[in-house]
């Protein structure tokens, strides 16, 4: 071997330490590069990674080595763009994207990557740099949030500077405005003709002459004080509170109030709302209404007297109609007996009605339930089905009845609750021209309430009409067009008979396709 080739060997072995101490050197510097970085070969196969990119993503070495890199970076539509423009362009810089680590986690980061060429310009490998900006882009996102919040603050500032720059050109009218307004407002709450007070976290603030005539106590006694204060030491205020306590639940509501015996209000509470619509104060609004509830109870007296003085000339009526017709005072031509047919039967239209008045009169009066006992309601419903089975069939309408052959025991009034059933059992009978009548009987609620339904396929309720069906008096327009005869009171009593009972009524209608009318009383075990 001649000097020159041990001069190349030299060289040779020099080189490969030199490359050896390279390598070295790039394995020590991919150890500790901050930066998540790896390189793939032209179809994104993993080839190798940093160990930032390790812990970066979440995986060991071993486990995305040959992976492909959009699997392993959880890489988004947009990162498709990225490899598109890489391939074209053979380099990309600082190109945001969200990625996904093994935990699922939402990565920010800032994507570079060049292409790795051979002395021939072919692509060999690829190498990738991740910044983490999930930080940046969290403090970039509260930033910007601050920063509408102080660009609102600001237009909010200048909205007010403008506001107060215009306020200040005129102010002195301005002033004599709001103090015209405030005089205006003041005379109208001293001379308003209801009683008016106003509750700002539960302490009255404002309290008006007509309240303190209401009351008889002047405002300076009650003002900055609580209702529940107010009502251990002036019993006037004790009705009041009991209402409010009673009614804690709603914001709004209207009830009557006897604050005393000589006088009767209507109490109307109403919250005041600000912008963002929460309820800031109570208004109490105070409306006399004793000579309205003493005109009532003189209407209610007048009807009661007068139904009772009727009731007597009417059944007299009854009594001598009848001995005619039974033919005991002779006997009547056919046209003869026609006309007093006619009478008799108005005669018990008439009795029917001051019976319904009575009745709402004592329902008003507070004394229209008798005393309760232990009743049968299978038992009520099948008699009351026997009063009108022949009238049902007289019509060709179809009877359904669907009752427990046991007994369903409730504690009530058994005239009271026969006319219930009646009622609605006579409403179904009067508005149904063709097709059927249905009751049913059921246990519900773990058996602690019993059910009646009466069903019809009749006229129906007017859509626009069935809030009042409870109402005294009210009869539905198509319903007066069939049916002339009635006096609106059925409903009306049926409703306070049930309720007085610790049930509810309710009923369902369609127009045309007929009603469903159904009620619930609460059960008893037999003693």
């Amino acid at each position: 071997m001649n000097q020159e080739d041990n001069f190349s060997l030299k060289k040779e072995r020099e080189l490969e330490e030199d490359i050896f101490v390279l390598e070295k050197a790039i394995k020590s510097f991919w150890e500790i590069l901050p930066v998540p970085v790896c390189t793939t070969n032209p179809l994104f196969s993993i080839l190798s990674t940093s160990r930032a990119f390790d812990n970066f993503f979440g995986y060991s070495e071993n486990e995305i080595m040959g992976e492909g890199l959009t699997k392993i970076i959880g890489a988004q539509d947009d990162f498709a763009e990225v490899l598109k423009n890489l391939a074209s362009q053979k380099k990309v810089s600082g190109v945001e994207s969200v990625l996904r680590n093994r935990q699922n986690k939402e990565l920010f980061v800032l994507v570079s990557a060049i292409a790795q060429e051979d002395e021939h310009g072919e692509v060999f490998s690829y190498l990738f740099s991740f910044v983490d900006i999930t930080l940046l882009k969290k403090t970039e996102q509260e930033l910007q949030t601050k920063i509408q919040e102080s660009l609102k603050k600001t237009a909010e500032l200048n909205d007010s500077r403008r506001a107060l720059m215009n306020i200040l050109e005129d102010v002195e009218e301005e002033r004599q405005r709001a103090e015209h307004e405030k005089n205006r407002t003041m005379a109208l709450i001293k001379n308003f003709a209801d009683g008016l007070i106003t509750m700002e976290r539960g302490k009255i603030t404002l309290f008006n002459p007509k309240a303190e005539e209401f009351f008889n106590i002047s405002a300076n006694e009650v003002i900055n004080k609580s209702l529940v204060f107010l009502s251990k030491e002036h019993s006037a205020f004790s009705a009041l509170f009991q209402l409010l306590q009673n009614k804690k639940t709603k914001q709004i509501f209207r009830e009557t109030l006897a604050i005393n015996t000589n006088l009767t209000v209507e109490v109307s509470l109403v919250c005041v709302r600000n912008t963002q619509k929460a309820c800031v104060a109570q208004m109490i609004i105070l409306h006399d209404v004793t000579r309205e509830k003493m005109v009532e109870k003189l209407k209610t007296e007048f009807v009661s007297i007068s139904a009772h003085q009727l009731r007597t000339p009417l059944s007299v009526i009854k009594w001598i109609l009848r001995t005619v017709l039974d033919g005991d005072a002779g006997e009547l031509a056919e046209a003869q007996k026609e006309l007093i047919e006619k009478a008799y039967n108005n005669n018990e239209r008439m009795i029917r009605l001051v019976n319904d008045l009575l009745n709402v009169t004592r329902i008003e009066e507070g004394r229209f339930i008798a005393q309760k006992e232990p009743l049968d309601v299978c038992a009520l419903i099948r008699e009351s089905i026997e009063a009108i089975k022949d009238s049902v069939a007289n019509k060709g309408l179809t009877l359904k009845t669907f009752i427990p052959p046991t007994m369903i025991l409730v504690q009530g009034d058994k005239e009271k609750l026969m006319l219930v059933i009646q009622n609605l059992l006579e409403n179904a009978l009067h508005y149904t021209k063709e097709g059927f009548i249905a009751i049913r009987c059921d246990l519900i609620e773990n058996k602690t309430q019993v059910k009646i339904a009466v069903q019809d396929s009749g006229i129906g309720i007017p859509q626009n009409q069935q809030e009042r069906v409870f109402s005294r008096f009210f009869r539905a327009e198509n319903a007066t067009k069939i049916e002339t005869e009635g006096s609106g009171l059925g409903l009306f009593i049926a409703k306070n008979v049930v309720e007085a009972h610790g049930g509810k009524i309710w009923f369902e209608s369609q127009e045309g396709k007929g009603t469903t009318f159904y009620f619930t009383l609460p059960t008893t075990s037999k003693k």
